[in-house]
């Protein structure tokens, strides 16, 4: 997968800006801010789904267009359940 490290790096700048702002100030790293986060959703994250084509993909099928998904999103879901995926 092209995007690995990059989309967690991505997810979290995006996504996690108050555990950034405590990690900031001296609180707990952002990534193990995160990783407290996931505890909260529930198994399978609610249903929600990720391809994490966010930068298209090299194996095992090289395809420069495929592009990231996020598919079964409702209003039922938290951040919780976006940071089981990544």
């Amino acid at each position: 997968m092209s995007t690995s490290v990059s989309l967690t790096t991505w997810f979290r700048d995006q996504l996690a800006q108050i555990e950034i702002k405590q990690e900031k100030s001296g609180g707990l790293e952002g990534y193990s801010a995160l990783a407290q986060l996931v505890v909260e959703s529930l198994v399978g994250a609610n249903g929600l789904v990720v391809l994490p084509y966010f930068e298209g993909e090299r194996t095992p099928l090289h395809d420069p267009k495929a592009k990231g998904i996020l598919f079964g999103l409702s209003l039922k879901h938290t951040r919780s359940d976006f940071t089981v995926p990544f």
